[in-house]
């Protein structure tokens, strides 16, 4: 069969399976709504002769809500009433009686309030859409609808961008069939043009286009099709091509699953950019020599207990044969009692086939084997022990050194090589960890390379000081990745709610991390007018691209106050296995029950202070406000000037350089290689980008 006959036949199969579903769809909703009106109607708790006794009264319409007494209408605070019911099946009207109590002392007003999505870990979402969700502060005059509008390029709501939920989910059932009755891949299923709503993923006209395979994850699901529980009915975010080889398939799986070490997860919500797949790596062991590698038999079928076979007793299938092929190429050295694991086949013919791929892959000699080694006038340069002028990247994954000639991603962004790179394992580039041992003062003094290069230290490479011992509590340097903190609690304080430490802790020692949403400039920038409306402000600087904004996801370090004059915590940002992240540390010993409390910085307050004049910032935080009270109790606030500037710069909580004033907003093209969100189709990790518009 021809292509174009083969694209035929595939337009043909997607619109007969979206008509088959569509169908079904209507037919079962027709049902599913009249069984749900049917049971809206309520059978009367009265019999008719009971009715007929019944004197019903309806209240006047003119009295008032907040009537202190009851007229002779209401004799006591109950009083009954009907109402009028009607069968649309039968066509019979029936009166229902109800008995209506009037409540005297109606309950305390809720406090306003404000949602948070409670975290342990930060989530990197890059910029907001474009697409305005909805309109913040609709009834409320003094928040500037313009301003907000004009950060946006479009409207969520717009016809061409409203996807109805009850089409979306045919399309995802559709979809569904299409994978798993016909094998039908998404790329090609959206090449046909057939169903209403595209798959995957694009960037279009109007921003970033979230296809129906991101979208069946991020949804509730109806009653429908009958049989199918909700856990089965979300498409696979990835698919692998019918008749894929291994390799094939572990590119897939490798791409989406975060090797980094502060999260081995697939689909990784903080380091979106597909994992590179590692480089080949040249043998260096030949079947001969194996068996000096081996310490015992791994059992009666292992190759250094069974003889040599003959080739034609060798069953191996053709995908047997290539998934150890494709394991060659990444580790050839592996032992045949662990390749015989891997495979599920017996040791002895594992270590057979690879005697067979050795013999078309000749080992290299010695002196021809990459070394690694530079001259001195080419030491490598490195920037990323600063944070302020250091913005983290993802792995690299090229062949070749880690140089200009390779345009590797660490040497252009001036990184060291991180442990999930997939470079040599001699690359000049990379951490080498600390050498501290037991008693070295536990990695907390400048005499740690980790501490003083702003890391916390690396489980993998910094093996004296045992830091990848967390039960062992060894290593003082790897609390941010272990979790270790301080146990804390919110409760009410001077300036509505705080932390308050649970346990006492000694000076330098970890109390909490500052965990919230990473977002770049731009939208920084676009959430400010709801910032200073709300005249809270939740903003932490990472690093010279990015800030962590607690207010819509965090933890309770956000519920720290300010206190100017005498803080017990400081900020530190530190690089944490190739990842910044914040850590809120005490400056001397807080006993438990004692509020924690950060020194915002003096810009914090500045234009407050050029509001009202000087005083304001010296006092301890919401107090220096005369006016200010937090009813929600929910952070920290920030000043309202009488009137903003016509470009309002935001307030921003600095780390570890408090006093520096905020910055303009960069562009994303300067941003460090690796670190932009990919578009890969059909993945999550497409990013949308806000867009100003002047």
């Amino acid at each position: 069969m021809d292509l174009p006959d083969a694209f035929s036949d595939a337009k043909r199969i997607v619109k007969q399976v979206y008509d088959q579903v569509y169908t079904e769809f209507r037919v079962w909703k027709a049902e599913y709504a009249s069984r749900i009106m049917d049971s809206l109607v309520q059978p009367p708790s009265y019999s008719p002769a009971q009715m007929d006794d019944t004197v019903t009264q309806e209240p006047p319409f003119d009295l008032p809500e907040d009537s202190p007494e009851f007229p002779e209408f209401f004799p006591t605070s109950s009083y009954q009433i009907s109402i009028e019911s009607y069968d649309y099946k039968t066509g019979l009207t029936e009166q229902i009686p109800f008995e209506v109590t009037r409540v005297h002392d109606l309950p305390p007003r809720a406090p306003e309030h404000e949602h948070c999505t409670p975290s342990n870990r930060n989530v990197f979402v890059g910029d907001d859409p474009q697409a305005m969700p909805f309109m913040p502060f609709l009834n409320d005059p003094t928040f500037d609808h313009d301003a907000y509008a004009d950060e946006h390029k479009t409207y969520a709501w717009e016809p061409e961008l409203t996807v109805d939920p009850d089409v979306d989910a045919v399309v995802i059932e559709t979809t569904r069939r299409l994978l798993g009755e016909h094998h039908m891949c998404y790329e090609l299923i959206d090449e046909t043009e057939i169903l209403p709503y595209e798959l995957l993923d694009h960037n279009g006209a109007r921003g970033v286009y979230r296809g129906a395979v991101y979208r069946s994850h991020r949804r509730d699901y109806l009653p429908w099709p009958p049989g199918i529980p909700d856990s089965a009915k979300p498409l696979p975010q990835t698919q692998v091509v019918p008749g894929a080889t291994p390799t094939e398939k572990l590119t897939n799986l490798v791409s989406h699953f975060c090797t980094n070490l502060n999260c081995i997860v697939g689909y990784c919500n903080v380091h979106l950019d597909p994992m590179p797949m590692p480089l080949p790596v040249l043998p260096r062991i030949p079947n001969d020599r194996m068996a000096k590698q081996t310490d015992h038999p791994c059992g009666d079928q292992c190759f250094l207990s069974v003889d040599a076979p003959e080739p034609e007793t060798i069953r191996w299938s053709q995908e047997d044969f290539q998934f150890l092929e494709m394991f060659m190429t990444l580790d050839p050295d592996t032992i045949p009692c662990d390749l015989a694991t891997l495979c599920r086949r017996p040791c002895f013919e594992a270590f057979y086939q690879r005697g067979v791929i050795l013999a078309s892959t000749p080992i290299p000699p010695a002196n021809n084997r990459p070394n690694g080694k530079r001259s001195k006038s080419s030491r490598p340069k490195f920037a990323d022990h600063d944070s302020a002028k250091f913005t983290p990247g993802g792995p690299c994954g090229h062949e070749g050194p880690c140089d200009s000639t390779s345009q590797c991603a660490c040497y252009l962004n001036k990184a060291h090589c991180e442990r999930w790179c997939r470079c040599d394992k001699k690359c000049v580039r990379r951490w080498k960890g600390c050498q501290c041992r037991v008693l070295h003062k536990r990695c907390r003094t400048d005499s740690c390379s980790c501490f003083k290069a702003h890391r916390e230290c690396d489980p993998e490479l910094c093996i004296p000081c045992s830091a990848k011992y967390a039960e062992a509590n060894i290593c003082q340097n790897a609390n941010i990745q272990r979790e270790k903190w301080k146990r804390t609690q919110v409760g009410p304080s001077r300036w509505g709610r705080g932390l308050f430490m649970a346990e006492d802790t000694e000076a330098d020692e970890l109390i909490i991390e500052y965990i919230g949403e990473i977002i770049f400039d731009p939208t920084t920038e676009s959430r400010e007018h709801i910032t200073k409306h709300r005249g809270r402000n939740y903003l932490f600087q990472l690093n010279e691209t990015t800030s962590v904004d607690g207010v819509y996801l965090a933890n309770d370090a956000r519920f720290i106050n300010h206190n100017g004059e005498n803080p017990n915590c400081k900020a530190g940002v530190k690089l944490v296995n190739g990842e910044h992240r914040i850590g809120l540390y005490s400056t001397r010993r807080i006993k438990s029950g004692e509020e924690i409390l950060f020194n915002y910085g003096k810009h914090f307050f500045q234009e407050r202070e050029a509001e009202v004049g000087p005083g304001i910032g010296k006092g301890k935080g919401k107090a220096a406000e005369s006016n200010a009270t937090d009813t929600s109790g929910l952070g920290y606030l920030i000043p309202r000037p009488a009137s903003p500037p016509s470009k309002p710069q935001v307030a921003r909580k600095r780390a570890l350089q408090p006093q520096v004033k905020p910055r303009a907003a960069k562009s994303r093209t300067q941003l460090p290689v690796g670190l932009l969100p990919s578009s890969k189709q059909g993945s999550s990790a497409s990013q949308p980008v806000a867009v100003r518009r002047k």
